[in-house]
């Protein structure tokens, strides 16, 4: 084990102790320029490309039976992407959710995603598998992940694969059991390899 992640999870174990002897919450422990740590809260998903800030409506899913996806016109939880990873700690490493590029390894790549007219596209790369459930967002810092399933969608404006095409693309997608991880860069995750994890 390298040094530099023996001593954060030896900080965090010591950290984390107190709390749980005296029934204390565990204080947050990252913090990004978006004003995200590692609690969760509620926030509108949004994104900031070349500059330019984008508050997104939809995510949606093009099909030969009309669009699918996520209302995104409300705020959904946002939690900060770039968390210490204690599964090895002992009974401590049980407690908290384990961090993105640990919960997606092994994660097999779905689709791009585009930007048009404030919806971020998910163009499959086949059809999409049955499984796929929910739709979870990575850009910059922060991951949002809205509770609400995908589902049909009734848009005003059409949204065909060859319209989508002409937009810029922003990302690709990736899904893993039921949840679909889409990777906006800038991300945490930008450098992360989606193969299976290391053997230990």
């Amino acid at each position: 084990m390298h040094r530099r992640n023996f001593n954060a999870k030896l900080l965090l174990a010591g950290l984390a102790a107190p709390t749980l002897l005296t029934g204390a919450s565990l204080p947050a422990l990252a913090h990004d320029s978006d004003g995200c740590n590692g609690l969760e809260h509620y926030d509108r998903v949004t994104l900031r490309i070349s500059g330019r800030r984008s508050l997104i409506s939809y995510l949606v899913i093009p099909g030969e039976g009309g669009p699918s996806g996520i209302d995104l016109r409300t705020e959904v939880p946002q939690m900060a992407a770039e968390r210490l990873d204690i599964g090895e700690v002992p009974i401590i490493g049980q407690i908290f959710t384990p961090p993105l590029d640990r919960q997606f390894a092994g994660a097999t790549q779905i689709g791009s995603l585009y930007l048009t007219d404030g919806m971020i596209v998910l163009l499959p790369e086949n059809t999409l598998p049955a499984q796929a459930r929910h739709v979870w967002i990575t850009h910059r810092k922060v991951v949002y992940r809205p509770p609400a399933s995908i589902r049909a969608l009734q848009l005003r404006t059409p949204m065909t694969p060859e319209k989508v095409k002409n937009a810029p693309p922003i990302g690709k997608a990736f899904l893993k059991g039921d949840i679909i991880l889409g990777i906006v860069p800038p991300s945490a995750l930008d450098d992360m390899d989606f193969g299976p994890p290391a053997a230990t």
